[in-house]
């Protein structure tokens, strides 16, 4: 069995690195054009997926920032910056799916966040929420 400490550290890892990948994301979105279809729907404008910038910065990004922090300093005060993270993984995570099922696009959308949401959801409980 591994340490707690471990899993802090990793924790706060992945939501660093997930924060710098996302805003990486959406830089990418800003300045090519062409990269946008992979993460909406053909009948989708472009301002539709923009529309998600500032909750996702605020939700996911900010917050997941916000709780690597915390989890270096002290696991317990993560709490809330996870329960807001993981509030904007799956609201987004279940859109993307529902889009995914009503369009049969935008897979890669789907399988990212989802993948983000249960990785988050995972690492959460094993740190902020574990009862060890």
């Amino acid at each position: 069995m591994l340490p707690r400490a471990f899993w802090h550290y990793i924790a706060a890892l992945y939501f660093a690195f997930q924060s710098l990948c996302a805003a990486f994301w959406w830089l990418i979105l800003a300045v090519e054009p062409r990269a946008r279809p992979l993460f909406r729907p053909a009948a989708t404008p472009d301002s539709a997926l923009f529309a998600f910038f500032l909750p996702d910065a605020i939700l996911f990004i900010g917050a997941a920032l916000w709780a690597a922090a915390c989890l270096v300093k002290s696991p317990k005060s993560a709490r809330i910056p996870l329960v807001i993270h993981l509030g904007g993984a799956i609201y987004a995570a279940l859109y993307c799916i529902s889009q995914t099922l009503l369009t049969g696009e935008a897979i890669l959308a789907t399988v990212l966040m989802t993948t983000c949401a249960l990785f988050s959801t995972f690492l959460s409980w094993k740190t902020a929420f574990s009862a060890e």
